[in-house]
């Protein structure tokens, strides 16, 4: 089973929990984090949830952290902390990617998370 936790749940993480809510893969979404999760509790039921990153990247249950976050500041720090804990980072930033993608490569290679 893989357990990931979800960052940003803007249109682009909202489908992917509804897609992952049906499908018969062994994933289980054990945390979601968002700024204004409260107003998404329907999408969220059960699933723990907070505007706190720390919610997914300190649980020691997740083994892929998806980053959804516009921006480069909070994704560059959720990637490096993804790393740090040698989890699996996914993300669909490519300004993240186009500006800091060789030093984050760089440290998963290092962190041996690559």
């Amino acid at each position: 089973m893989v357990r990931i936790g979800i960052i940003g749940l803007g249109t682009v993480g909202r489908g992917l929990l509804e897609i992952l809510k049906k499908s018969k893969l062994p994933v289980q979404v054990v945390a979601v984090v968002d700024r204004s999760f409260a107003e998404k509790r329907e999408i969220l039921g059960t699933i723990s949830a907070s505007d706190d990153p720390a919610l997914v990247l300190s649980n020691p249950e997740i083994d892929t952290v998806v980053e959804l976050v516009g921006g480069i500041d909070l994704p560059l720090y959720i990637a490096r902390e993804t790393i740090d804990a040698k989890k699996n980072l996914v993300t669909a930033n490519k300004a993240l990617l186009a500006e800091h993608g060789y030093s984050l490569f760089n440290k998963a290679a290092l962190t041996g998370s690559l």
